[in-house]
């Protein structure tokens, strides 16, 4: 898995008094903090009860396979997004439903728009006016807000970009119903899936 646009990775989580679950992140958009955040587009847990450490190996396991079918995944969308050239009317069309949908602040709609018209990194503009280049213009004005909803608001993101670059993602599943007490979200596409107009 080499890219030199993104890359996925992992993260663990665990407490020695046992007060939170064990806890495992992937993706490309994974936080940890020592705050207690902890988000990434799979995230599986398993609450600290009788055999959770016999438990997480296999739980892990089946996240650590899941991440090649996500990594195909976001290597298709990028690839996607790379490819697809917008118009003026498409971004601007964009800046205002991300607007809408409160991924974006209103008062950030406009420094969008100058980041797509003059990227300040030479790298943004590498693929012309495409998707890749206003998600990268979304990213750069992005950086400095509230870290908590900075990985969520990306991936809502995802859900506005995609249909720009006619990209259709696969619906991954983990099953665990074989496991006790454990839990598993796959945030990207539930926030694409919960995308609505305010």
């Amino acid at each position: 898995m080499d890219n030199p646009d993104w890359a996925m990775v992992a993260g663990l989580r665990a407490s020695m008094d046992q007060s939170f679950s064990r806890s495992m992140v992937a993706g490309d958009q994974v936080f940890v903090c020592d705050n207690l955040c902890f988000s990434g587009e799979i995230k599986i847990s398993r609450k600290n009860t009788i055999n959770a450490q016999a438990d997480m190996p296999l739980l892990m396991s089946r996240a650590v396979g899941m991440m090649g079918a996500l990594y195909d995944n976001q290597n298709e969308r990028y690839e996607a997004y790379q490819t697809e050239k917008l118009k003026a009317k498409d971004v601007r069309d964009a800046i205002f439903r991300a607007a809408q949908c409160k991924v974006l602040a209103p008062s950030k709609m406009l420094r969008v728009w100058e980041q797509w018209e003059n990227p300040e990194f030479e790298e943004h503009n590498q693929y012309g006016d495409s998707v890749w280049k206003l998600q990268q213009a979304f990213t750069q004005v992005q950086k400095g807000t509230n870290l908590f909803s900075l990985p969520k608001s990306q991936q809502a993101m995802q859900g506005i970009l995609d249909p720009l670059a006619g990209y259709v993602g696969r619906k991954f599943t983990i099953d665990v119903s074989d496991i006790q007490d454990a839990d598993v979200e796959l945030t990207s596409q539930r926030a694409q899936e919960n995308l609505v107009l305010a």
